[in-house]
């Protein structure tokens, strides 16, 4: 454990100091020299590896440093070099080795650095140690023949960015259990990329742009924000539910997401940034909560012809009186259309127990007509029992 400490610490501190390093340098070594005042590190080299042995009061470790075979199709990574284990792979080990197909990486690695397996051009396989705590910016950059991955449950990130970038072949990833995040163009241009389920852990995602493939993705309930162009040129994606947790859609979000057909907003959401829906064209209409209070300019409705912004043809919001949607509705020249307040579902203008009579009706099988949107007053999604119960509640004078 102390080991595995002092490497995360290693690469923590690397983000501060790998500017100021010489062209050539081990950023691990450098930083573990910092950490332990009786670190001791020596370069050698053999057949296959230049390496480095880092002792240290724990017994020390292997780092690996370059990987120096070229014609090597299959490569297994030894657990043990000189009576010590190996524990991690420092930058750009495999970087452009365009002969190897397949990478096993034994148990005990814990760390791999950026680029470590980038431009591995004829990659096909490559299994992980369930040990891995820790990987790198853009460690499998333009891995044009890599089809599929399973990374460890024990990684919450996916490297700060551009771990799969240019991955155009990758089809399934399975993504850690306690997955946190997921990065910036984490998944850019993974063009074969169908589908993929984003684990309950996650809180924010980007990185989806131009995955041309993609046709749906379902959105964790945890999720709080949708980053800056997430799914930009998605251009096979037709539907989006964005949970109510989501506080911010962040601006170029869905960006000529030119499929785009059904987008589902919940109460909770917050702001809409600029040009967040711009493009999409066959988003005819959006209904945006009355919890929204900010929209960005030209977040929905329009598309760019060349430096110029175009309005889509029958564009149209549903929306409350007076809210955030109403004022872009007017400033942007988009047809609007007045919902009922939540609760509202006979349309008169307010909330009453005629409301939640007609509602208990409407559950019951009776005929009844209703504003069904009105009548999802907990924003769940669903017209059921607990709507009746949150009526009667705030008509009762409670908080809810």
């Amino acid at each position: 454990m102390k080991k595995a400490l002092s490497l995360i610490l290693a690469a923590a501190l690397t983000l501060g100091t790998a500017a100021a390093l010489p062209k050539g340098s081990s950023i691990i070594p450098q930083l573990a020299i910092t950490a332990q005042a009786d670190t001791e590190i020596e370069t050698r080299e053999n057949d296959e590896y230049k390496y480095e042995v880092i002792n240290n009061s724990y017994g020390g470790y292997i780092n690996i440093l370059k990987y120096k075979k070229k014609s090597v199709t299959d490569v297994v990574v030894p657990s043990t070099i000189d009576g010590k284990p190996v524990e991690s792979l420092s930058e750009k080990v495999f970087y452009g080795k365009t002969k190897i197909k397949s990478i096993v990486i034994p148990e005990g690695v814990t760390l791999i650095n950026h680029s470590c397996f980038s431009g591995c051009t004829a990659l096909v396989s490559i299994k992980l140690p369930s040990t891995l705590t820790y990987c790198g910016h853009a460690v499998f950059h333009n891995c044009k023949k890599l089809k599929e991955i399973e990374l460890p449950d024990s990684l919450d990130t996916l490297g700060f960015g551009e771990m799969f970038s240019l991955c155009s072949k990758l089809e399934k990833v399975k993504l850690p259990a306690q997955l946190l995040q997921i990065d910036n163009d984490s998944f850019w241009k993974c063009e074969s990329l169908k589908t993929i389920d984003i684990p309950e852990s996650v809180r924010k995602i980007t990185g989806f742009a131009d995955c041309s493939s993609l046709e749906s993705i379902i959105i964790p309930k945890n999720v709080t924000e949708i980053g800056i162009g997430a799914f930009e040129r998605c251009v096979k994606l037709t539907s989006i539910d964005i949970p109510k947790s989501v506080k911010t859609i962040k601006y170029y979000c869905f960006y000529d997401c030119s499929g785009l057909s059904s987008v589902t907003l919940h109460e909770g959401l917050e702001t809409i940034e600029l040009e967040t829906f711009i493009g999409c064209k066959k988003l005819k209409s959006i209904t945006i909560p009355k919890s929204v209070t900010t929209i960005g300019k030209y977040a929905y409705g329009y598309y760019k012809d060349g430096q110029n912004y175009v309005k889509v043809s029958g564009a149209k919001i549903y929306g409350y009186k007076g809210s955030a949607a109403q004022k872009y509705a007017k400033k942007y020249d988009i047809k609007f259309i007045a919902l009922n307040d939540p609760g509202d579902v006979d349309g008169d203008g307010e909330m009453g127990i005629k409301d939640v009579l007609l509602l208990r009706q409407r559950l019951a099988g009776w005929n009844v007509d209703i504003d069904m949107t009105a009548a999802d007053i907990n924003g769940d999604g669903n017209v059921d029992i607990l709507d009746v119960l949150v009526m009667r509640q705030s008509l009762a004078g409670w908080a809810v």
